[in-house]
């Protein structure tokens, strides 16, 4: 009775490469934005997923504005931002960060 050596199908399977991602197709290259290309990538069904956040990291400050920081008039007649009547007042609307 043999024992041992290699049994059909055993093993570790072997890894399926994808082909590579050679962007997204593109018509008129001369209306082209870097905004653009990246919307492009964003949107390919055939881009990778590496390639797609990638870019999703890249696009968001163009796509997305940042909030204002929030002006405060002191009493005193001094325009405040939020952060320096936090320290003028000794209040802080968000707890102090906790240390381990």
């Amino acid at each position: 009775m043999p024992r041992g050596g290699a049994r059909p199908g055993a093993g570790r399977k072997k890894k399926v490469a994808n082909p590579e991602y050679r962007g997204p197709e593109i018509e008129n290259y001369a209306t082209l934005t870097p905004v653009g290309l990246w919307l492009r990538i964003l949107r390919d069904p055939n881009a990778d997923i590496t390639w797609r956040l990638g870019v999703a990291d890249k696009l968001a400050p163009y796509m997305h504005a940042r909030l204002a920081p929030k002006q405060i008039d002191d009493p005193q007649g001094e325009l405040l931002l939020d952060d320096q009547s936090a320290e003028r007042t000794g209040f802080s609307a968000l707890p102090p960060p906790m240390r381990h």
